[in-house]
């Protein structure tokens, strides 16, 4: 089963379920989602900044944002159709794109700062890799910082679809690249964030 078809049988069926933003997205709280969103908004300033939110979901990053007066030039981008539909409809003044940011020409410019929010969640089989080809990306496509948060592997009730680790193997990933690097551990049990910060 190939990346694509991997997230969208495991999304559908929350998509099209009831409940917060946060539930349809496999959350498990509003709060825990805006948790992961506020160690973002108190460690990088974002206010004039141009913002590329990678895995956008529903584009709740941005209502977060909005709620805390942080005003950014936002660009939300998701692999899957109907998150970008729902997405729009949500936010029709924003901007929202159908992207793989893999394989698609379309994400041509740089942005100040790039983010992932539960990106690397799900258990694709060879996340490393993943990981890794992420962070190339958003080193070469960002200006100033790129941030993501993982599930961390202290964590003692994992499920078998997601993936965990340890900040100690990312650092070890980031380790080629020009930055300072910034590891947030201490707002979720079972979460952690990495803040990169090109060097100049």
């Amino acid at each position: 089963m190939g990346k694509i078809e991997r997230i969208r049988n495991f999304y559908t069926p929350w998509i099209n379920g009831t409940g917060s933003n946060a539930r349809r997205l496999a959350w498990d709280s509003t709060y825990n989602q805006y948790m992961r969103f506020e160690v973002l908004r108190k460690n990088v300033d974002l206010n004039g900044m141009s913002l590329l939110d990678v895995g956008c979901g529903f584009g709740d990053l941005l209502d977060y944002l909005n709620k805390n007066e942080v005003s950014v030039n936002y660009t939300g981008v998701d692999i899957l159709p109907r998150m970008i539909l729902i997405a729009r409809n949500m936010h029709p003044k924003s901007e929202f794109h159908n992207i793989d940011i893999f394989n698609s020409d379309d994400l041509m410019e740089k942005y100040d700062v790039a983010y992932a929010s539960g990106t690397f969640n799900l258990d694709m089989g060879n996340n490393d890799d993943f990981i890794r080809r992420v962070i190339d990306i958003f080193y070469k496509k960002t200006n100033q910082t790129f941030s993501f948060n993982l599930l961390h592997e202290r964590f003692k009730d994992k499920e078998k679809y997601y993936y965990y680790t340890s900040p100690e193997k990312i650092m070890g990933l980031l380790g080629d690249y020009n930055c300072d690097v910034k590891i947030v551990d201490d707002y979720l049990e079972n979460d952690f964030t990495v803040i990169c910060t090109k060097k100049t």
